[in-house]
C-alpha cells in the first residue's frame, strides 16, 4: 500500500509483539489508530492471563506506537483471577514513570470470551460453572 502511494487510513486491533519494523512499514503504508491487547502492565498479570508478553513489551509497543505516530487505545482490566491490590499498586508506580506514553483508556471489568483460555480450561482459574450466554 505504502508504495502504490494510496491515501488510506487504517485501524487494526493488534498484538503487543509487532517489532518496530513491522511498525514502521504499517505507519507508512496508513496505519493511524491501533487496538492492542495490553490489558494491563503488570507481568504478573498478564502471565495469569496468557497473554505470552510481560509487561515491558507493551511498553516498548507503546514508545513505538509514539514513534511512527500510531494512536493507540487500550483498556486495563481488572477482575482477573488471582489479581491483588500489590499488583495495580505497581502498576500505578509505573504509571508515573512512563507519563509521555499514553494511559488506558479506562478500567474494564474481565470478561470470559469463547474459546479464549479461561473458557476453554476454566479449572485452571479457578473458575466454575463457565457456559455460553443464551442468545
Amino acid at each position: 500500500m505504502a508504495e502504490n502511494h494510496l491515501d488510506l487510513e487504517f485501524f487494526f486491533e493488534v498484538k503487543t509483539n509487532l517489532q518496530r519494523e513491522q511498525l514502521a512499514m504499517l505507519a507508512k503504508g496508513g496505519l493511524t489508530r491501533v487496538q492492542p491487547g495490553i490489558e494491563s502492565l503488570s507481568t504478573a498479570l498478564l502471565t495469569k492471563l496468557r497473554k505470552g508478553s510481560p509487561a515491558i513489551e507493551n511498553v516498548h509497543f507503546m514508545k513505538g506506537c509514539l514513534y511512527y505516530g500510531i494512536k493507540i487505545s487500550w483498556n486495563l482490566l481488572c477482575g482477573i483471577p488471582g489479581e491483588t491490590s500489590n499488583d495495580f499498586d505497581k502498576q500505578l508506580d509505573l504509571f508515573k514513570e512512563i507519563p509521555h506514553l499514553k494511559p488506558p483508556s479506562g478500567l474494564t471489568p474481565i470478561w470470559l470470551e469463547r474459546y479464549s483460555h479461561m473458557f476453554n480450561k476454566p479449572g485452571e482459574f479457578d473458575l466454575h460453572d463457565v457456559r455460553s450466554e443464551a442468545s
